[in-house]
């Protein structure tokens, strides 16, 4: 409560949440504001849950937190004029998309394809002196090190199309930052999800190359028995290389970083026959 607080105080919000009853307080304030006045974004929405899928308790507790607030959310709807989430695992048994039933989904939409990245393209109209700078520093062409950077922090895809093919930003923004030739991996997305398997003992059992179902992507189950190839796809661990046919990626390492993330970790994924 304290940091939303402190947050809502810093932007010139007149919102003040307790410690007993946030959401209930969230609800009052929501309920006050006029019809189509408020702009609502949440980012991460499933990061509470993921840093405790070991703890089925736990994980249950915060699920029910969560959907209560979303709820809360969703009964104010007549306040709200813009409403975005984003997360990396859509989680359907956590009972929260049965509280926001009412949101579009665009997670696999290819007019969204390119929202959440940057292209080849981006990157070379909006960083050119960067990329200029970067490419004297190390030595080489602007063309090489946009190759480089795709090979090492490309190769997302987001849409059912495969439509678009777009780097991290944050990957690229720290090399830009301070060029190297040792690419870091350390803001590797789904890097704290795979290290946190690992730890679990949770070995990937499946080849790469792997089949995954589009429906899959759009639901995969946390608490109980995973498909390691979807859990890890919605991770950004592996992405889609192509369509196998409509409703079916053919998913494999992401990029040269993730590949060096893996070997690092020790895990072994088989290469498929």
């Amino acid at each position: 409560a304290l940091m939303a607080n402190n947050a809502a105080k810093a932007r010139g919000i007149d919102m003040t949440l307790s410690d007993d009853n946030p959401i209930g307080d969230f609800y009052s304030f929501l309920g006050a504001q006029d019809d189509l006045s408020t702009v609502l974004l949440i980012d991460a929405y499933d990061a509470p849950l993921t840093a405790h899928f070991d703890n089925p308790a736990l994980f249950a507790e915060l699920s029910r937190i969560l959907s209560y607030l979303y709820t809360v959310i969703k009964s104010c709807n007549a306040r709200l004029r813009f409403f975005f989430m984003t997360g990396v695992l859509k989680l359907p048994n956590a009972g929260i998309f049965q509280s926001m039933n009412n949101v579009t989904d665009i997670s696999c939409s290819a007019k969204f394809a390119d929202m959440l990245g940057f292209t080849r393209e981006e990157i070379r109209e909006n960083y050119a002196q960067q990329l200029m700078t970067a490419a004297q520093k190390l030595q080489t062409t602007v063309d090489d090190l946009l190759e480089k950077l795709e090979a090492h922090y490309g190769g997302y895809s987001f849409d059912d199309r495969l439509s678009a093919s777009v780097f991290c930003p944050k990957m690229v923004l720290d090399f830009l930052s301070n060029p190297t030739t040792q690419f870091d991996f350390s803001q590797l997305p789904g890097n704290e999800l795979l290290a946190r398997l690992t730890k679990q003992g949770a070995q990937p059992n499946f080849s790469i190359p792997a089949a995954v179902y589009i429906d899959d992507l759009q639901g995969a189950n946390i608490v109980d028995p995973i498909k390691s190839e979807v859990l890890l796809t919605q991770a950004g661990i592996l992405a889609p290389k192509k369509v196998i046919v409509p409703g079916i990626f053919e998913v494999g390492y992401a990029n040269k970083s993730v590949i060096r993330r893996v070997s690092e970790l020790g895990i072994e994924m088989r290469a498929a026959s």
